[in-house]
């Protein structure tokens, strides 16, 4: 006897959207594992079983930025591992991960790791954490004396056993990398603010690191994140407070590429040449760098 089975429109819903998610994970796991191949719109599309461009489409709904973007993204934090794990040069970590051009590549780690290849190495190489430790403690009570009328706030929750340093980072986009609008650091969880800030869409993204003597473990870790947006600022208004709670990183997730820890250590040691500072800068893109 034939029995017809029938499913409901919740369920195939559900079985359309399982089906992308396998797809565009295939994609996500190839480009992962493989940085360093030429992959093009059309040959990962191939990948999900779609047109080039429902791919693009596709991709970007899901994971919130374009393939080339996110595949730069994954180049980026290959080559910062093989820079601080192994003794290659910058010009062979270059070509390993994709670039044939060896100024592209340097100049595109330093804008979205926030240094330049042979700078991350002298930093690492430098890296103490106590400096870290008393750049969290510089000038504590700053953010709780600040009032900006246009600013974005909220809470951080970590779990009680999270001991560590918070970075909170403001972006014009989705992926987090060196230039954040606007960027603070907690010794813990609590509350931010970060302002002022102009009218505008923004992205907050943060990262939550536990102390460690090891540099690379607080540059390549998968560490726990948050992530909110998009928040938009209007003129005259501050949006109601932010209950930011971190989660694992997922697959979709872009890596995390700003170098926070060795950018904040080394704009400590320079105001420590100076004297206390109310804000500290990377460069001229990475504005408001606050400690709490």
């Amino acid at each position: 006897m034939l029995i017809e089975t029938t499913q409901t429109p919740l369920t195939q819903v559900n079985d359309r959207a399982a089906n992308l998610n396998r797809r565009v994970g295939r994609v996500l796991s190839i480009m992962r594992e493989h940085p360093e191949e030429a992959h093009t719109t059309r040959s990962l599309a191939g990948v999900a079983a779609f047109s080039p461009y429902h791919f693009n489409r596709v991709f970007r709904r899901e994971i919130g930025i374009p393939p080339a973007q996110y595949l730069c993204a994954m180049r980026i934090q290959t080559a910062k591992r093989l820079l601080l794990t192994t003794p290659l040069s910058v010009t062979d970590v270059c070509f390993d991960v994709g670039y044939n051009s060896l100024g592209t590549f340097v100049t595109r780690f330093t804008q979205l790791v926030g240094l330049s290849p042979n700078a991350l190495r002298r930093a690492a190489a430098s890296f103490q954490p106590v400096q870290l430790r008393d750049a969290c403690e510089l000038e504590h009570d700053q953010m709780r004396q600040a009032h900006y009328p246009q600013s974005v706030r909220g809470r951080i929750h970590a779990s009680p056993e999270f001991k560590g340093v918070i970075f909170v980072g403001l972006f014009h986009t989705l992926m987090p990398h060196a230039a954040p609008f606007r960027c603070q650091v907690l010794a813990g969880p609590g509350a931010f603010r970060l302002g002022p800030l102009p009218v505008g869409i923004y992205y907050i993204t943060a990262a939550a690191m536990p102390w460690s003597s090891d540099i690379t473990d607080l540059l390549m870790e998968d560490v726990p994140r948050a992530s909110c947006g998009p928040i938009d600022i209007i003129a005259g208004s501050t949006p109601d407070p932010l209950q930011l709670v971190f989660r694992a990183p997922a697959p979709a997730d872009p890596p995390i590429l700003a170098a926070f820890p060795l950018l904040l250590t080394r704009d400590f040691l320079r105001s420590a040449l100076v004297g206390p500072v109310r804000q500290l800068r990377t460069h001229r893109k990475f504005e408001h760098f606050s400690v709490v």
